[in-house]
């Protein structure tokens, strides 16, 4: 399975609207499948972005429980969260052609970040 930013960022937006307190065990993704959800949620548990829980059986993942958004998790969302400067860097990500790791996409959305807001 490779990772998808996008769906990561759509799972963080979400995970972000929702009321404190309330703990989400779905996500309205269009295009994706819930086996897909739950694969992508339990990479962001594991790389600190959520807080939450994998349900487990013998057949592998049946659900999960996502508590909240970490500290990381919302900085990188502060990131982005503004569409022009999420598809600049995504373009840039594809353009050169190779996989990009969770550090390399969050500084490049910082630097377009703060270039966005006059600061570089």
């Amino acid at each position: 399975m490779k990772r998808d930013w996008n769906l990561i960022r759509q799972i963080l937006l979400e995970a972000e609207s929702s009321p404190p307190g309330v703990y989400k065990e779905s996500f309205d993704c269009p295009g994706f499948d819930e086996a897909r959800i739950i694969e992508h949620i339990e990479i962001m548990i594991e790389s600190n972005l959520l807080d939450g829980e994998i349900d487990k059986t013998q057949a592998g993942p049946s659900g999960f429980l996502v508590r909240k958004i970490t500290s990381e998790g919302h900085n990188f969302l502060d990131n982005a969260k503004n569409d022009t400067i999420w598809k600049k860097v995504m373009a840039e990500a594809k353009e050169k052609g190779t996989s990009t790791s969770f550090v390399v996409l969050n500084a490049l959305l910082t630097k377009a970040a703060q270039k966005y807001a006059g600061l570089g």
